[in-house]
Order: C-alpha cells, then sequence, then structure tokens
C-alpha cells in the first residue's frame, strides 16, 4: 500500500486513524463534502476542487462549516486534474440537485488502486437516475413525509440537510469498508450512494412493522410510534421541553417527581409500560405540572 492506513481513532502517539490518505473532492453537493470533512477529522489530507470556474451550489455558510480541515486547489486544467487522481486514494463525487456526471471511473480518470465514491439524488441506474432532487424530494420519494407533521394538517419536512449528511456518512462507511478491502486485494471499486436509497434506510422500524403485521405508520404529530412515552415537545410555563423517557423505571421515577405515581391506581394500568398504551392519560396529568 503507498499509503499505510490504520483502522483506529488514534493512538498514544496522537496519530489519526486516516493519517497520510490522499482524498480529491469535487466540490458538489453537502453530502460530498460531508463524506470528505468525516475523512479529514480522521486526519486524511483532503484537496478540494472545483468543477467550474461558478462555486458549487452549496451555500457559504455549509461551506465553511464542512471545508475547514481541507485544501482547495480551485479548477484544475484536465492534465493537472488527472496528475491529482493518479495520485489520490480516494476520489469524492457528488451532485444535487442534479444527477452527477462522474469525471473518475470506466470512461473516465481511474486508476487500479482508486476508491471512487459517488453521491447523487437517485444513483447512477434505474427510472429515476436523470431527475433532479431536493430535501424535499428525497424525504417525499423515500416514504417519510408519511411520518412527518400533524395527522390532520400537510406533512412536513424534516431536518434541512438531513438526506445530505446521511448520504454523506453511509458514504463515508462505505469508504472505510472498501480501504480495508483494498488493503486485502490491493485493488480499488467504485461506490455508488443515492439520498433515496439511504432515507428509505433509515426507517428503522416502520418497515418491519409493514413486513411483520401489516401495520402501516402514519403521521402522528409529536406522538412516538415505539415503546416510551412521554416523548415529544411539552409546553412549560417559560418555554418548552422536549422529553424523553424510553424505560419503565424511568417513568416511575418521573411520576414520584411529578406526585403522580397514582396514576399507577388507574384501573386500565397495571404497570408503567400500560401507561406507554395510553399516552393521553398521562399527558393530561403531566402537562398541567409541566
Amino acid at each position: 500500500m503507498p499509503n499505510s492506513v490504520s483502522t483506529c481513532a488514534g493512538d498514544k502517539d496522537g496519530v489519526m486513524a486516516l493519517q497520510g490518505l490522499s482524498v480529491v473532492e469535487v466540490a458538489g453537493s453537502p453530502a460530498g463534502g460531508y463524506l470528505a470533512k468525516l475523512l479529514a477529522d480522521q486526519g486524511a489530507d483532503v484537496v478540494i476542487v472545483e468543477r467550474h470556474a461558478v462555486a458549487s451550489t452549496t451555500d457559504q455558510a455549509l461551506r465553511l462549516a464542512l471545508d475547514g480541515a481541507k485544501r482547495h486547489a480551485g479548477v484544475l486544467a484536465t492534465e493537472e486534474f488527472a496528475a491529482l487522481v493518479s495520485r489520490a486514494d480516494v476520489v469524492v463525487e457528488s451532485s444535487a440537485p442534479d444527477p452527477l456526471t462522474p469525471l473518475t471511473g470506466p470512461g473516465g480518470l481511474d486508476h487500479d488502486r482508486l476508491i471512487s465514491v459517488r453521491l447523487s439524488p437517485f444513483g447512477p441506474r434505474g427510472p429515476y437516475c436523470m431527475w433532479r432532487s431536493t430535501d424535499l424530494t428525497d424525504y417525499a420519494v423515500s416514504g417519510h413525509l408519511l411520518l412527518t407533521g400533524d395527522p390532520d394538517r400537510e406533512p412536513l419536512q424534516g431536518p434541512g440537510h438531513q438526506p445530505s449528511y446521511a448520504a454523506g456518512l453511509h458514504g463515508a462507511i462505505a469508504t472505510m469498508a472498501a480501504l480495508v478491502d483494498r488493503h486485502a486485494s490491493g485493488r480499488g471499486q467504485v461506490i455508488d450512494v443515492s439520498h433515496h436509497e439511504v432515507m428509505a434506510a433509515l426507517h428503522q422500524f416502520t418497515l418491519l412493522r409493514y413486513t411483520h403485521n401489516g401495520n402501516i405508520l402514519r403521521r402522528m404529530g409529536n406522538r412516538y410510534a415505539g415503546p416510551g412515552q412521554p416523548i415529544g415537545l411539552y409546553r412549560c410555563r417559560d418555554g418548552y421541553l422536549s422529553l424523553t423517557v424510553p424505560k419503565d423505571d424511568q417513568l416511575e421515577r418521573l411520576l414520584a417527581a411529578a406526585g403522580l405515581l397514582g396514576l399507577l391506581e388507574h384501573p386500565d394500568i397495571a404497570t408503567t409500560y400500560d401507561l406507554m398504551h395510553h399516552p393521553t392519560l398521562l399527558d393530561e396529568h403531566l402537562r398541567p405540572w409541566l
């Protein structure tokens, strides 16, 4: 290996996990920027190359957050970019809202040991591959808008840039796996990560509930579909509180603090676990105390 890559976060001498790893980031979307930031934070030498003289569509504040530990090469001539890639271990390319047209890989710049990572809204194949996409589209197509918002109102988009950050995180995990594989095989590979694919994978137990018992989750406002109550935003006298009580022993302590242990005498309540199935009963007593 031209570059020795440790798999630990650091050792007693302060050596970073990816120290010596050469990464070229072709400026594109926040997904690629975040992936490259994760590598840079662990010691990789990341060089940002602009595709065009016009800066990427990532806004300036976000670029400052993502690019702090990287070097900037600006726009390079084709031969300069090719020379940079020839020395690189990893090339990160990303695009959003537009589809990605990769510069590396088959038909482009490449070498046997290169790990080429590509992040785009819908990936390189399939019926949507040439579609444009925003965060809102990513949430919608992957099914998350079915779950977010008040049940009596329109769906709401989740946190901004979450599809991009999630794609970048998954891309970083795949990059680490490819580095381990390269250490054994001596060869690089092409990694494709789509926002849509990643967001679909982030449904947690939504898909399992359907495949195992046919239950389709829908918007519940601030309610939580799994075990554990109370979970959500609660109004207090001087503002709002985000309250999460996932375990029954924690709920018992909360009831004691709020003077509500008497709820355990309710005819529908045998244990604290039963309160998780009667969130309205719990809330009507908990809200006045809060």
